[in-house]
């Protein structure tokens, strides 16, 4: 089809040279290097389809077999593939700005007199625009390619880190009683050395944890958290902050003085915890329906009040 295509514009140019005295030198020139782009922007635009598929060959064999990322060949080749695209999208349009020019030169000296030259205008402006639009696509649908490459990429390492994770929550506690096993004493001789081993998990834990806040109070803007949370939600906060302070409270006293203080310090703490829960849930539940039952009555207030200045305006 490409060689029909140049027999075509091959002959259609010769009809055009016929038009031309043969001592107009210039206007003959500028018709031969029009001749010559025209042909090489027919040859591009059938170059630039196999040029795609040969890029999505080489793209298809160097991504993983299980299509979820990339692999250093395929960096290796997108790199190659973009920096021709540029050199070719380069050159295609330098070529189309001479088409152009030349065109131009031609239909202002011989236009209004030669119909195949005014025919060839409209044909070789669309082949010019056609050529240097397929040309500048080429770059991004590559890049679009890549980017779902990334995707892919950061979906697997997601499944990885998650199944990551997973193990390791798994395995921890299984380490973690292999540990316990392979000692010589029992676990129920163990007794002092149990509850210290936990008060310092506990210890530690209360360490890392006012750490990491202190982290996130700084990193945050000042009174950016003004109004977010509700009466409820730190009412909540507060009471886990507390019973939290009375384990690490009764951990450090039984690991410093006595366990049995300790030990009381907790079951009574916990105890007065859990009571006050009992009974600030009710008073919690008392003070909601009560809230709601003023508001109700304010609104049925202003309704009222505005209906009676309404009357008297009437």
């Amino acid at each position: 089809m490409l060689v029909q295509r140049l027999l075509f514009i091959e002959r259609s140019y010769e009809n055009i040279g016929n038009h031309i005295a043969d001592q107009d030198i210039s206007a003959q020139q500028e018709l031969v290097l029009l001749r010559i782009c025209h042909a090489t922007l027919l040859i591009c635009s059938q170059s630039l389809d196999r040029t795609w598929i040969s890029c999505k060959q080489v793209l298809d064999r160097t991504v993983d077999q299980e299509g979820t990322g990339v692999n250093p060949l395929l960096l290796k080749a997108i790199s190659k593939w973009i920096h021709l695209y540029d050199e070719m999208n380069r050159e295609i349009s330098e070529v189309a700005v001479v088409t152009d020019s030349l065109l131009s030169m031609l239909l202002l000296e011989h236009g209004p007199s030669m119909m195949p030259l005014r025919r060839l205008d409209v044909e070789l402006r669309g082949v010019c625009g056609d050529v240097n639009r397929r040309s500048s696509s080429l770059s991004t649908r590559l890049q679009s390619r890549l980017q779902l490459f990334d995707m892919s990429r950061n979906i697997s390492e997601s499944s990885s880190l998650w199944l990551l994770s997973l193990l390791a929550s798994i395995f921890l506690p299984l380490s973690l009683a292999s540990s316990l096993l392979s000692m010589q004493t029992r676990l129920v001789d163990l007794h002092y050395l149990l509850y210290d081993f936990c008060g310092v998990i506990i210890f530690f834990g209360t360490i890392a944890i006012v750490f990491i806040t202190l982290l996130k109070s700084i990193s945050n803007k000042k009174g950016s958290v003004h109004g977010v949370f509700r009466v409820k939600q730190r009412t909540i906060l507060a009471w886990i902050i507390l019973q939290w302070m009375l384990i690490l409270t009764s951990f450090l006293v039984g690991m410093i003085k006595e366990m049995v203080v300790g030990l009381k310090i907790l079951g009574y703490g916990t105890g007065g915890m859990v009571g006050l829960l009992v009974v600030g849930a009710p008073l919690n539940y008392l003070g909601d329906l009560i809230g709601k039952d003023e508001k109700r009555r304010a609104a049925a207030r202003i309704r009222a009040d505005d209906h009676g200045f309404g009357a008297k305006m009437e």
